[in-house]
């Protein structure tokens, strides 16, 4: 008994929560629906009760014309009551689905970078389509529920009046049936849960199987693994799926044996205890028949409903998770006045970030560490793969917020009311960068450049842009990193922050970003901070930054201008 009152309040719960959550996301009136799917219901209870004055009639050999201009009427306002409340909640709905997916998103873009690269991939696209495209088909389910349940009501009621022992039987008996094929529908509810974590771990595979086509066609063992693994977690979503559909179409099966047995029980049992006239048994049958559709209706709807607000439990937890990892800043109004533009240095005074495991534990460390960016200077970032140099750049660049330390630009020091505007003072290109289909942010009118920066990057027969939008991405490592670069300098901020740039470049390339590109975005007043292994251009530098295990071990300074003096 405890076990069924558990699930009961459990079951209230997660349908008070999707009520809510359309409330909340859709801003519908509860009020205006149960009152629209009211009228609805009552007409539809009309039309029955006027269907069983015509049989009567019928029965008698009389008929009545005013009946059926009474049918006509119910139909004309059961018509208008449900296209009202589709219209109007298919509307509510959509409006509500995108008002959440565009608000995921921008929690998304809110939360720490740390957070977001930590992020299950699958599980994120998870929720923003198949999780929300089960809320938005909830729509039409839910008005049709709503009309079902005061039809059935409303019969009740007239059932009552007329066959009050006959609706005791048939009361047991269908309290007896839902008891039943609730415990179906909690078991298709769990099953649900299973079917959805395996849905994330095949996409998880998928996006891995697309990313890694390359390593997977150079490794035969690697594609055998692979392929298994794919095909056993595809196995077991079938399976559970398969286990799904056996224990809905049991669920159906039983609420159609059941309406038989139900009229089985109201035509032989019933007039055993209970004596009826003919006419009057043939009306409980009739109606008791028509009740199917509503009842078949709302049995249908209950594992939908199940299903959504399961839906919304993941759409809610991912919301949480991005919430509690929202990233404190002020976004300015736009006319204010813009402080750190005109920057001499940055300075990072004992600064400490840890990367965390899902356990929360502390798997890798930067620093503590200080380091000076001057306004003009270039500066190289060098070490070992893994010692902490692209975290150092995602540092420098507010991108990673510091565990300890602080951040000053000039005398300012780094907080939200900043974070903003300092984080306009940069262009980058990581390492693992990404390239953008079209120019965001920048106007296209004011790049009379892009054409020489296509000619010296050699793309210019590779790609072009129209109407602010590439012509293709289909493009080599080294080509993509190029057009990424003539990005960046199109966005002309005053800052450029360069993570391992040349490793993919040609030599003629390579040698020209270190010998002319970046002395001439120099002098433009730029300042540059490049990872870099090319040890032999290090004399272009005005100071070479060794890091080692997350700290700078050295820092080494650079006649850069002797060397230009040479040239």
């Amino acid at each position: 008994m405890n076990n069924f009152l558990r699930r009961l309040q459990t079951s209230i719960i997660q349908r008070i929560k999707v009520l809510s959550f359309l409330r909340r996301e859709t801003g519908f009136s509860l009020k205006e629906i149960i009152l629209q799917g009211a009228l609805g219901g009552l007409a539809n209870a009309v039309i029955l009760v006027i269907m069983t004055m015509a049989l009567q009639d019928i029965y008698e050999e009389t008929a009545d014309f005013r009946i059926f201009l009474m049918y006509i009427l119910a139909m004309v306002i059961l018509f208008m009551a449900q296209r009202r409340l589709y219209f109007r909640w298919v509307h509510l709905l959509e409006a509500g689905v995108d008002r959440t997916r565009n608000h995921l998103a921008g929690a998304i873009l809110n939360s720490r970078l740390d957070f977001i690269e930590g992020m299950d991939l699958g599980e994120v696209y998870n929720r923003l389509t198949q999780e929300l495209n089960n809320i938005a088909q909830f729509g039409a389910f839910l008005i049709t529920g709503i009309q079902s349940v005061f039809f059935l009501l409303f019969i009740v009621i007239f059932l009552v009046s007329y066959f009050l022992p006959s609706v005791i039987i048939i009361g047991i008996m269908t309290l007896a049936g839902t008891v039943i094929y609730l415990g179906i529908i909690r078991r298709i509810s769990e099953r649900y849960q299973h079917v959805n974590a395996k849905e994330v771990e095949y996409f998880d595979l998928v996006h891995d199987i697309l990313k890694g086509t390359k390593e997977i066609k150079y490794h035969a063992g690697r594609r055998e693994h692979i392929e298994n693994d794919a095909g056993e977690v595809s196995t077991n979503l079938r399976n559970k799926r398969i286990e799904i559909g056996r224990l809905y179409n049991f669920g159906t099966i039983f609420g159609a044996t059941f309406f038989y047995v139900l009229f089985g029980v109201i035509v032989f049992i019933v007039p055993l205890f209970y004596s009826l006239p003919a006419g009057m048994t043939i009306i409980l049958v009739a109606v008791t028949i028509y009740l199917t559709s509503p009842i078949n209706d709302l049995v249908v709807r209950i594992p939908i409903f199940q299903k959504v607000g399961i839906s919304i439990g993941f759409i809610e937890s991912l919301e949480n998770q991005l919430l509690k990892n929202e990233e404190k800043i002020i976004v300015p109004a736009p006319q204010a006045a813009r402080t750190l533009q005109d920057f001499s240095r940055i300075e990072l005074d004992k600064i400490s970030f840890r990367y965390k495991n899902h356990n929360n534990g502390d798997y890798f460390s930067v620093g503590p560490l200080s380091l000076t960016v001057r306004r003009g200077e270039i500066l190289f970032l060098t070490g070992g793969n893994g010692c902490g140099k692209t975290t150092l750049l995602k540092l420098i660049a507010s991108l990673y917020t510091p565990d300890e330390g602080k951040i000053q630009v000039d005398a300012t020091q780094l907080n939200e009311t900043h974070l903003y505007e300092y984080r306009d003072l940069f262009s980058a290109v990581f390492s693992d960068f990404h390239l953008f289909d079209r120019l965001y942010g920048i106007n296209l009118a004011d790049q009379k450049s892009l054409p020489d920066y296509l000619e010296i990057m050699k793309l210019t027969d590779k790609v072009s842009i129209k109407n602010g939008t590439f012509s293709t991405l289909e493009l080599s490592t080294g080509q993509r990193k190029r057009l990424a670069l003539i990005v960046a300098i199109l966005e002309d901020k005053p800052v450029y922050l360069l993570d391992e740039w040349a490793a993919e470049q040609d030599h003629e390339l390579r040698d020209y970003f270190y010998k002319h590109m970046l002395g001439d975005l120099r002098r433009k007043g730029k300042t540059l901070v490049v990872v870099s292994h090319d040890e032999r251009y290090y004399n272009y530098a005005d100071r070479v930054i060794q890091m080692d295990y997350g700290k700078i071990r050295e820092e080494i300074a650079t006649n850069h201008q002797q060397t230009q003096e040479k040239q």
